[in-house]
């Protein structure tokens, strides 16, 4: 076991008040491929009894991961650098975990959590960069009961509201860049940038908190594209995405416009790739029916002259989208352009962005160092197919 899990798992005995004496309980959570959360409750003392090691079997559907062709008895392995306190009931500590295989201790292959942590893995290990950091701004409807029906809630109540959800996320670590009205009834959570699967975890635990908070006032959350009661507005889920190498920003040069050769390679990546990555990162949206098609939904954000702040945002992705699933996917489009090595000039970015031709669907580029199997994406697929929306 090495010094990081030990020190890691240290500080969860701390928040959960196990160095105490005390014996509270703690939720061991993992996601599934449609993005739910599946929650596993126990006492904190077992977990003390085994220490690091603390491993919990399961049934696979139990936890949202019953396939045909894979095993029906799975392994919960927490992730103890994940640990939180939940701000609603009475000093519960909260856990992501990890799926694995109780014969072969492997990652089970469908875990979303998973193939953002080998999406991470595999950017190292190409050497392009050594992390890539996220932030995302989460947009979701608020609804309030009116009679019948639902309507949007007065400026002031959304005000509130938000105030409250920013006070709560602060409890569980999490640091909110800004809130906002986008439209009456519509609302913009922006979340401090952090790596790909610590940002996947906070991002779902901004939901949760959402969610609890707005349910104990008696609004209504839709985390999707659309609403009855909010006409013309769409809510999406904005993504900054940036690559650094030992501290360093790779996004970021001194010529035309600032923007180094990687971010440019990178950028043609994502672009190349849209129609791959739509169902993906926008699967309550049919890829025709995106505003102005899949290759408008990146951009270059200004900076304010600040190169720890160059980056690319894409625009695409709606708020239903497994962000385990969809951070890894614009990655590897991302490294795939890096790869083919295709620069462009600064002006012909915008004609990039409104080019009529679309581009085949390939998602070879998606197995790359083995982050998304086959199997994995015939599986999503398939959930997309027999619902409405993951």
């Amino acid at each position: 076991m090495g010094k990081r899990q030990e020190k890691a798992f240290a500080e969860y005995q701390c928040l959960a008040g196990l160095d105490d004496g005390c014996c509270f309980e703690t939720d061991l959570l993992s996601v599934d491929l449609r993005g739910a959360l599946h929650r596993q409750t126990i006492p904190s003392g077992r977990i003390l009894e085994k220490g690091p090691t603390f491993r919990l079997p399961c049934d696979a559907e139990s936890v949202g991961a019953c396939y045909p062709e894979m095993s029906r008895e799975l392994v919960l392995a927490p992730d103890w650098g994940s640990a939180f306190r939940d701000p609603f009931g009475k000093r519960p500590t909260t856990v992501f975990c990890y799926l694995m295989d109780p014969a072969t201790h492997a990652h089970y292959p469908h875990d979303p959590r998973a193939i953002a942590r080998k999406a991470e893995q595999h950017l190292r290990e190409t050497r392009v960069a050594t992390e890539s950091q996220w932030g995302v701004e989460l947009q979701f409807f608020l609804g309030k009961r009116c009679g019948k029906e639902w309507t949007a809630p007065d400026s002031h109540r959304s005000r509130a509201m938000r105030t409250q959800i920013t006070e709560t996320l602060e409890r569980t670590g999490i640091e909110v860049v800004r809130h906002r009205e986008v439209v009456p009834g519509l609302c913009a959570f922006t979340l401090r940038h952090k790596p790909l699967l610590a940002a996947c975890d906070q991002l779902m635990i901004a939901k949760y908190v959402i969610t609890r908070t707005c349910e104990r006032a008696r609004l209504r959350v839709e985390f999707c594209p659309t609403v009855p009661w909010v006409r013309d507005a769409t809510a999406s889920m904005h993504m900054h995405v940036s690559l650094w190498k030992h501290g360093q920003p790779l996004f970021y040069n001194r010529g035309t416009a600032g923007f180094s050769e990687l971010a440019t390679t990178f950028f043609n990546g994502v672009l190349e790739r849209a129609p791959s990555l739509a169902a993906i990162v926008a699967p309550s949206l049919a890829a025709d029916s995106l505003p102005g098609g899949p290759t408008m939904g990146i951009r270059t954000p200004h900076d304010l002259g600040d190169r720890n702040a160059r980056r690319i945002a894409i625009s695409v992705p709606d708020p239903s989208a497994n962000p385990y699933l969809a951070c890894p996917a614009i990655l590897m489009a991302g490294l795939a352009g890096e790869s083919d090595g295709t620069t462009m000039g600064y002006s012909d970015l915008h004609a990039l962005l409104f080019r009529a031709d679309k581009p085949a669907d390939n998602r070879a580029f998606m197995h790359a160092g083995d982050v998304f199997s086959e199997a994995t994406l015939r599986a999503y697929a398939n959930l997309l197919r027999n619902s409405d929306s993951p």
